[in-house]
């Protein structure tokens, strides 16, 4: 697993921070991202409940990650795919 999309995002924050059940458990996409994420270890079962699963270390490690990623920077891109830095602008894009 190379990329996650926002529903994957989505399911791991739901065992992040859920002791229920996922609202959209029975939808094909929550099932698949719950399967990768026990095949990857960043999910286990929750002993406690049925159909529930928490985050392993390495899942936690994950959503801090996520969590600790900045902001994307707006930047000027000419045709060339070359970011303009303007030195008005303290020499930031």
């Amino acid at each position: 697993m190379n990329t996650m999309s926002p529903s994957d995002i989505e399911v791991l924050l739901h065992c992040y921070y859920s002791p229920e059940p996922h609202e959209r458990l029975e939808a094909p996409a929550v099932r698949d991202a719950i399967d990768r994420f026990l095949a990857a270890g960043l999910i286990a079962p929750n002993a406690d409940a049925e159909r529930t699963w928490r985050v392993t270390k390495r899942g936690e490690a994950h959503v801090r990650q996520l969590c600790a990623l900045p902001l994307p920077e707006p930047a000027w891109v000419d045709a060339h795919g070359e970011v303009i830095r303007d030195p008005w602008l303290g020499g930031a894009p």
